[in-house]
């Protein structure tokens, strides 16, 4: 298992970009982390999920994880694997008009 630091600079090598960027909220920035490039490292998931499975309640407090579509389910759903509960996909729908 990775300590915190050793994550921290793991995720950094994996996703921290810099450049020109824009947040949704519409400012500047100069730099962005990516976490589909940190997700897709099988060292780096593991352990960010590890300090997932630290911060939940107790397990029988609940039935499932749930997760956002596309943005989370990686997390999620080895999440629910280390902790044997099923988990969720959220879909959220745009108003129509």
């Amino acid at each position: 298992m990775l300590n915190r630091l050793d994550l921290l600079r793991k995720i950094k090598a994996a996703a921290f970009l810099e450049g020109e960027f824009v947040t949704r909220a519409g400012k500047k920035t100069n730099y962005y982390i990516d976490k589909y490039l940190f997700e897709t490292k099988p060292e780096i998931l593991d352990a960010v999920t590890d300090g997932i499975k630290e911060l939940l309640p107790p397990l029988d407090s609940f039935d499932r994880i749930g997760a956002p579509e596309l943005g989370a389910v990686a997390l999620a759903a080895l999440t629910a694997v280390k902790v044997n509960k099923p988990f969720l996909i959220v879909k959220i729908m745009a108003p129509k008009d």
